[in-house]
């Protein structure tokens, strides 16, 4: 899950999230984002080999919102969780597919919608391309909770 969050982070930035070119210098951006791991957020690190020889930056704090200004808190959280530390709180697969940041606008569409919504770009600055806008992204939040609960209610309820 630690790489599917890096992904997104990919995602929404348009650039590697850790671009070091050392393990050391990816520490020191994963801490620099993420704050530096203690014994309070991971038990686990102290018993870690060569976790010792790790020198952190000294940085108590979580960057997050900061470094990704225009994600929703929702995302911002999805993004937390997935980049925890503590690999035994990480959030599971099964709960990052039901996180609030997938119920949020704009909703995931079909391919198809996919030509649609860039069709209906070219006209959204009328009252007429505003209100088809509106309508669809109502039918697309419809069909993603269809989907959502028909499709997959039973595979990944939690």
């Amino acid at each position: 899950m630690w790489a599917v969050g890096c992904i997104l982070g990919e995602f929404l930035k348009h650039e590697p999230l850790f671009p070091g070119k050392t393990e050391a210098e990816m520490l020191n951006m994963i801490a620099t984002l993420l704050g530096t791991p203690n014994a309070s957020i991971w038990p686990q690190l102290a018993s870690m080999p060569y976790a010792s020889t790790i020198k952190w930056p000294q940085q108590p704090y979580n960057y997050t919102k900061k470094h990704f200004p225009s994600l929703s808190d929702a995302g911002v959280d999805l993004l937390n969780r997935l980049l925890m530390y503590d690999p035994d709180k990480r959030i599971t697969a099964k709960q990052a597919l039901r996180h609030p940041f997938f119920s949020q606008h704009p909703y995931p569409c079909t391919p198809a919608d996919l030509a649609r919504a860039v069709g209906d770009r070219r006209s959204s600055g009328t009252k007429r391309g505003r209100r088809q806008r509106d309508e669809h992204d109502a039918q697309r939040a419809e069909h993603h909770r269809r989907l959502r609960d028909e499709r997959f209610g039973d595979v990944f309820a939690l």
